[in-house]
C-alpha cells in the first residue's frame, strides 16, 4: 500500500516538474490602432518559454514577410493564462494564435471568451509607438506569480547612487544635446545631473535603479531618442552591474517556481520594442525584440 502511495507521489512530482520546465510567459498589452477610427485592442504577446534550466525567447525580430508567415507555427496555438501584477493574480484569460501581418505584432495572440480583461490604472503608459496605453501585465501559463524576493519601490543610499553614477559615466563618457536646428552638440555633464528615475529593492538586499540624464542623446544618429535611461543593479555586497536594457520594469515573479524571482523589462527604444528577462541573480537574460516599422 505504502509503495503504491509513494509511486503516485513521485509521478505527481515528476509531472509537476515537467510542467514547470515548460512554463510560458506572455505580456498582456494594449495594442494601438493601425488606422484612424479603430479602437485600441488588448492582446497577449507570447515572449518566453522555460527550456530545461534556461529561459528562451520565442521567434522575434523578423526582417521579412516570409519570417512573419512561418513564425506563427512556432508558437502555441492556444494558451490559458494567469494574469498577475506585484505578486498577485488579477484573473485568467485564454488566447489563440493568429496570422501575423506586421513586424510589431510578432507573438501577439487574440483574447477569446467574454471574461473581463484585467487592467491596472488608467491609459497613461507611454512607449515609442504611443502615449495612451494601459501598463503591460505579465501573463503566465502556470499559476506562478508570487515574488519571493519581494521587490518593492525604494530609495537608494548616497553611496550606491555615487557608484551607479560613476558607472553611468563609464558607459556614456560622451553625450550630446540637440541645438535649435535639431543637431546633436556635445556637452559636459556633471554627476548631479544624472537623476534616479525609478528604484527598487529586494528583501535579499539587491538594489535596482534606472538613471536618467535629461535631454541627452547619443552623439551619433544611431540613437536619436531624447533622454538616456540606464538600468543598474547592486548586489548585497554593493557590487554594481549595468543592465543592457532601455525601458521600464514590468514586474518581478518566480514564474518557474525555482525559488528565485525573474525580472522582466519592457524595451522602449527608438523604433524598437519587446521585453528582456533577467534571471539567476542577474547572471542570465533572454531577449524578445521587434521593430515597429
Amino acid at each position: 500500500m505504502w509503495k503504491k502511495f509513494l509511486i503516485v507521489i513521485v509521478m505527481l512530482a515528476l509531472q509537476a516538474g515537467a510542467a514547470e520546465k515548460n512554463a510560458i510567459i506572455g505580456v498582456l498589452e494594449d495594442v494601438t490602432a493601425r488606422y484612424a477610427g479603430e479602437p485600441y485592442k488588448r492582446a497577449v504577446r507570447v515572449v518566453f518559454e522555460k527550456s530545461g534550466s534556461e529561459w528562451r525567447a520565442f521567434p522575434n525580430d523578423c526582417e521579412d514577410v516570409n519570417c512573419l508567415k512561418t513564425a506563427v507555427s512556432r508558437y502555441p496555438e492556444k494558451v490559458e493564462w494567469t494574469v498577475a501584477f506585484d505578486g498577485k493574480s488579477l484573473g485568467r484569460l485564454t488566447t489563440r494564435a493568429k496570422e501575423i501581418q506586421f513586424y510589431s505584432n510578432i507573438g501577439l495572440q487574440e483574447i477569446t471568451g467574454t471574461a473581463a480583461i484585467p487592467a491596472v490604472g488608467e491609459r497613461t503608459y507611454t512607449t515609442f509607438a504611443s502615449d495612451t496605453l494601459y501598463r503591460p501585465l505579465i501573463a503566465v501559463s502556470q499559476p506562478n506569480f508570487k515574488d519571493p524576493e519581494l521587490w518593492k519601490p525604494a530609495k537608494i543610499s548616497p553611496q550606491i547612487l555615487a557608484s551607479m553614477r560613476r558607472m553611468f559615466r563609464e558607459k556614456f563618457p560622451r553625450l550630446c544635446r540637440l541645438n535649435q536646428d535639431e543637431n546633436p552638440v556635445p556637452f559636459d555633464y556633471i554627476d548631479k545631473e544624472i537623476n534616479v528615475r525609478k528604484a527598487y529593492a529586494s528583501q535579499k538586499g539587491w538594489i535596482l535603479a534606472a538613471l536618467n540624464l535629461k535631454d541627452a542623446v547619443a552623439c551619433t544618429p544611431e540613437l536619436p531618442m531624447v533622454g538616456i535611461d540606464c538600468w543598474f543593479v547592486a548586489d548585497p555586497q554593493k557590487k554594481i552591474q549595468h543592465l543592457d536594457v532601455e525601458g521600464w520594469l514590468v514586474d518581478a515573479g518566480d514564474y518557474d517556481r525555482d525559488g528565485k524571482s525573474e525580472l522582466i523589462f519592457q524595451i522602449d527604444d527608438y523604433n524598437r520594442g519587446g521585453y528582456v528577462m533577467y534571471y539567476d541573480d542577474f547572471k542570465k537574460r533572454a531577449v524578445f525584440g521587434f521593430t515597429y516599422h
